[in-house]
């Protein structure tokens, strides 16, 4: 077990795990739009092709299928399409091999992994994972606030359920945004990319005794999705461009649904399928 978890109480029989980026805060498209992908066009050279590149990073990374997967792995698929279809960038081959040796993508693991390889590319990786974390410390708190709902949502909830945060961002930002807005107060365990991956993370609650049924994951990507299925625990989704909406869903009604056991089912496929139904799979620009 990492050290994240070993203090950790269980309080209620109920947990509600939750992302952050996209689905407390609205900072998803903020961050991408004015760190991860003008830091990428800026570290690999891609300035003669910018206005295409960032569309291709925003579409990948924000309104794809792909929406809310670990910013290494979205890197990842974003180089392959630009050495692809643009220009090339080189060989892959030692940040693939990093990504399939790994549990946990982060800037520490990276390093960790970078004693033995440190390749030209893994050194571009890291200087642009930590450019963009630096580049996002620097944006206005006010741009980093959650969406309308969440606090009181969060605050009815923890009446009854153990509150996580479960997120792939980096943990000074994301310690920041969460202790800035007092949304922390409600929450037992902040967890960062430093923790693990989200399955990783929902795995080791379930051994503290929550039982599957009475585990809810809320996040905006289907890698929050197939990290809830994974594990057997049950998923709501936080739908793009109708996050306040979601918001409001859950206070109101589907967080009761849960706690009286009845939100698996129907009701639970077609919010999966309404949030499935706005992202695309279409990488193109």
């Amino acid at each position: 077990m990492n050290r994240e978890f070993v203090n950790y109480q269980k309080k209620h029989d109920f947990l509600l795990c939750l992302d952050s980026d996209g689905t407390a805060m609205n900072t998803m498209e903020t961050k991408h739009q004015k760190c991860f992908g003008p830091a990428f066009v800026e570290e690999w050279g891609l300035e003669p092709y910018r206005s295409r590149v960032l569309d291709l990073w925003n579409n990948i990374n924000l309104y794809s299928d792909l929406r809310g997967v670990n910013r290494f792995y979205g890197l990842y698929i974003t180089l392959a399409y630009v050495n692809a279809n643009i220009t090339p960038v080189g060989d892959l081959e030692p940040l693939r091999h990093w990504m399939d040796s790994t549990k946990q993508y982060s800037n520490a693991s990276l390093i960790r992994y970078m004693e033995d390889d440190d390749s030209p590319l893994l050194k571009k990786v890291l200087h642009w994972s930590q450019k963009a974390s630096e580049m996002i410390l620097t944006m206005p708190i006010s741009e980093r606030g959650p969406f309308a709902g969440v606090e009181e949502t969060l605050s009815y909830a923890s009446e009854f359920c153990d509150i996580v945060v479960v997120s792939s961002e980096n943990p000074d930002a994301l310690s920041e945004e969460w202790e800035h807005y007092g949304l922390s107060y409600y929450t037992s365990l902040v967890l960062s990319q430093n923790a693990g991956s989200k399955e990783y993370c929902i795995a080791q609650f379930l051994d503290m005794g929550y039982e599957k049924d009475k585990v809810l994951m809320i996040g905006d990507g289907l890698d929050d999705l197939e990290a809830a299925q994974n594990q057997g625990v049950l998923f709501y989704p936080i739908t793009i461009r109708r996050e306040t909406q979601c918001w409001d869903r859950l206070q109101n009604y589907a967080l009761d649904s849960f706690l009286d056991g009845h939100y698996a089912g129907d009701y639970a496929g077609k919010l999966i399928y309404e949030m499935q139904s706005a992202l695309s799979s279409d990488y193109e620009t």
